[in-house]
């Protein structure tokens, strides 16, 4: 048994992948089972992350330091098949088509809310 095997992930992600003669479904299962750890290590980490983020939170209203209200929006992506600078430039494009308001390209991008966009129209 390769070490790969015991962690979950490809063979020849460690170990010289020319030893193993493989077929191109064997490699296509490999690759799966490397992507099916990683999202299960994600979803591990991405839990973990907002349980932390919640108890941070608490102890800052404990402390009279925030007022509460305290959330957490984590988002791994694919990585691979998700190329976060590819979307943004397919959004730009999209609000200079008119397919999505600007509102809308910079609540998704840069985390504001609606009601921020409508303060900053109302303040100017």
């Amino acid at each position: 048994m390769a070490v790969e095997d015991a962690c979950g992930i490809a063979r020849g992600t460690f170990s010289d992948p020319s030893e193993i003669a493989r077929t191109a479904t064997e490699v296509r299962s490999m690759r799966q089972r490397t992507y099916s750890t990683v999202c299960d290590i994600q979803r591990s980490l991405g839990n973990a992350l907002e349980r932390l983020v919640l108890a941070c939170g608490s102890l800052a209203e404990l402390y009279g330091l925030a007022d509460g209200g305290v959330t957490a929006d984590i988002s791994f992506g694919d990585g691979v098949l998700t190329d976060s600078v590819t979307d943004r430039e397919n959004e730009r494009e999209d609000v200079k088509a008119g397919i999505i308001s600007p509102e809308v390209f910079r609540e998704r991008w840069y985390g504001e809310s609606r009601k921020d966009d409508r303060d900053e129209k109302r303040i100017s």
